[in-house]
């Protein structure tokens, strides 16, 4: 399918078009990124195509005065927030937080978890990103923290990447036949051609080139391809009332119905605003407070004996949580009877002191039951701990924790392996556990040695220093094979500087029998 070419006249008919339908002038721009884009080169920018399409675009101007007025007379008028403020305040500020500050105003919000970059956490924390499986290319949006920090600490985030060892590559653009020979292969495969953007960004921007959009790639092929739903705030109220009509509860749909809870909240501004304008009443929280927590649970026992409380009420059962650490806990304090689904000190030594009588196996946490072993950690801490209670420590073996490394601990296991004659230059076949603590902590041996005090000692190697050392080797009767332990550093050196294990021989003089064929040939 020929590549759609977009003309002024077509740019403002479907600017109008998506405004006809309820799209605000301020959100016509989120519609198509293809159709933005092309609208910038055509008109010159953004803003002269929403005037040649008949809407003004006034932008509202903010100054640090002005911010912090408008952040007192919300705090006063306890109005909700605006994000064009927030966007403002972060312009001018740097975040909410320090608007809050210059304003003399409480910020509500968490501090952030991790006050206390340092470069080398932010690079430890991208390469984690990274190593779990995510794409590093979505940090900005999957993990803003980290890419706020990295930022901060680097300068900008293409230096941070290239400093943890994830440099920016060239960008790679698909010609037209190649695209859709990666669809059919990936429709023939049985792969979901959806969310494509975040799978595979150069395939699909090399279709937005070619096509326009991924929808006319797909279709291109000869494969349907469906459009996300466009929402607005007449399709929204209808969702709801549909949402109402068919018996499902309201108050869930950010769980059930993620799409239709989000496009609420872009249009209104939260769900509560949303359930209004569709007619119905705000659902409000309830205010819990350990005294009520105490009375619901009677009520609760009190109409029900057999049912589970995370079942048939969850917030009561998040609350109590909340408020004294455990269901048990708070049945406690409501003075009721737990259900004997529920673990207790009592449950867990009993079921202990049974499984051994048994003779369920011993070496085994929870003696062969995993539930008996996680409820012995959550009531008493440890395993150990719960042994211990039931009676049992001197008949029931517990195996040693694994060792916890840090920074300091690597280094006296360093210092100590040095003063006992370890060659540390060997660590990682000697002590595994030692090598990947130090790499985890400092990233690699080299400076874990450094931070120990002890200058990491690494021969120079030259062809001359080779080719002495193999003559000398040759000379006191020692192996001359690569995969030597004792030639394993000689031979990665020989690699670098003659290309070949075998070039270096020959250059000591030292005919192989490689060599002794190609002469003979």
């Amino acid at each position: 399918m020929p590549r759609e070419i977009w003309t002024k006249d077509k740019i403002i008919a479907r600017l109008q078009k998506w405004h006809d339908e309820g799209v605000p002038v301020g959100k016509l721009w989120a519609q198509d990124s293809g159709v933005t884009s092309r609208s910038s080169a055509v008109f010159g920018s953004w803003r002269q195509a929403l005037e040649a399409a008949g809407f003004a675009s006034v932008r509202e101007r903010w100054s640090r005065k002005r911010i912090l007025c408008e952040l007192k007379e919300r705090h006063e008028g306890k109005i909700v927030d605006d994000s064009k403020l927030v966007c403002a305040a972060i312009r001018h500020f740097g975040s909410i937080r320090k608007a809050l500050a210059a304003a003399g105003l409480p910020c509500k919000t968490k501090p952030p978890a991790h006050p206390d970059w340092t470069r080398q956490t932010a690079i430890n924390a991208i390469r984690k990103y990274v190593e779990d499986g995510h794409n590093i290319r979505l940090t900005r949006r999957k993990d803003p923290e980290l890419y706020a920090a990295a930022k901060r600490l680097f300068g900008n985030w293409r230096v941070a990447r290239s400093a943890a060892g994830f440099p920016f590559q060239a960008k790679v653009t698909y010609s037209e036949a190649e695209v859709k020979r990666r669809i059919m292969r990936l429709h023939r495969e049985g792969q979901s051609l959806s969310n494509m953007r975040d799978r595979d960004f150069d395939l699909h921007r090399s279709a937005y080139r070619w096509f326009g959009s991924w929808g006319e790639a797909v279709r291109s092929v000869g494969l349907e391809w469906t459009m996300h739903r466009r929402w607005s705030k007449r399709k929204v109220i209808e969702a709801i009332r549909k949402r109402n009509a068919q018996g499902h509860v309201l108050c869930r749909t950010w769980r059930e119905e993620k799409s239709l809870f989000r496009a609420a909240v872009n249009w209104f501004g939260n769900w509560g605003t949303a359930l209004e304008a569709a007619g119905f009443e705000p659902i409000h929280r309830e205010r819990w407070t350990q005294q009520r927590v105490i009375e619901r649970l009677k009520a609760w026992r009190e109409r029900s004996t057999d049912t589970s409380l995370c079942e048939s009420e969850p917030n009561l059962a998040d609350a109590a949580i909340r408020f004294f650490g455990g269901l048990d806990k708070a049945f406690e304090e409501a003075d009721i009877e737990p259900s004997p689904r529920y673990w207790t000190d009592v449950r867990v030594i009993a079921e202990i002191q049974e499984r051994y009588v048994n003779g369920k196996p011993k070496h085994i946490q929870g003696l062969g039951d995993i539930r008996l072993a996680n409820a012995a950690k959550r009531r008493f801490g440890s395993w150990a701990k719960a042994v211990k209670a039931a009676g049992l420590a001197d008949r029931i073996p517990i195996s040693k924790p694994l060792k916890r490394w840090t920074r300091q601990k690597v280094i006296e296991a360093i210092i100590l392996a040095r003063s006992e004659g370890i060659r540390l230059t060997g660590i990682s076949k000697s002590d595994q556990s030692l090598y990947n603590a130090a790499k985890t902590h400092f990233g690699t041996w080299h400076a874990a040695m450094i931070a120990a005090g002890i200058p990491p000692s690494r021969r120079q190697w030259s062809k001359r220093v080779i080719i002495q050392e193999i003559q000398q080797r040759q000379r006191d009767g020692q192996s001359l094979v690569c995969r030597h332990p004792d030639n394993t550093n000689m031979a990665a050196a020989a690699q670098r500087h003659f290309g070949s294990w075998t070039a270096a021989l020959s250059a000591a003089g030292i005919q192989t029998k490689q060599t002794t064929r190609k002469v003979a040939s």
